[in-house]
């Protein structure tokens, strides 16, 4: 099992050795393999279309996509030519549009990355939660990387996960090469 989840993991961050969803030349990934996801699957994932991208979600081995306590998700958006302030500051306008009261906090940014916390209330049937997630700028698109929690993040789970989060890398190809 622990070799299935390292397998998928490798899937997860874009790393070779493992069958892809893609039968093309990987364009950019995430590099988080100093994420220890041995409690965890895969909860969901879908591949968006041929260059739009992706999207994949690991829960607790004994949760469900139904019923999480905690997701890390990673998103590919190809193509998309936005900043990670521009992208983030449209997807604060949507949630707070949906759900009002919702509450975002900027941690950190820079021109090629941004880290926000965000709060959403018990809203359109969701029951309340809390992410701490990265938005990087990469040359073929945005990537997204996230933690969440049902409920409120601890101080203690902010920390290790922006520290996480900030470990991180974008890589490009088959070598690998750090994009950022």
């Amino acid at each position: 099992m622990l070799k299935k989840m390292l397998c998928v993991f490798t899937i997860f961050v874009g790393l070779s050795g493992c069958a892809t969803l893609y039968q093309q030349e990987p364009l950019e990934a995430i590099v988080a393999s100093h994420i220890d996801i041995s409690n965890w699957k895969v909860g969901y994932q879908k591949q968006f279309g041929v260059g739009k991208g992706y999207i994949r979600e690991f829960i607790p081995i004994n949760d469900s996509i139904g019923q999480w306590s905690k997701m890390l998700s990673i998103e590919f958006l190809e193509g998309n030519k936005s900043t990670p302030q521009e992208f983030t500051d449209q997807f604060m306008a949507q949630r707070k549009s949906q759900c009002p009261s919702t509450e975002f906090k900027i941690l950190e940014s820079d021109t090629d990355n941004i880290y926000y916390q965000a709060n959403f209330p018990e809203c359109m049937g969701h029951l309340k939660q809390s992410e701490l997630t990265r938005v990087i700028r990469g040359n073929d698109g945005l990537h997204r990387i996230s933690y969440s929690t049902k409920g409120d993040l601890t101080e203690a789970d902010t920390t290790k996960w922006l520290n996480e989060f900030k470990q991180a890398r974008l890589v490009k190809g088959r070598e690998k090469a750090i994009v950022r």
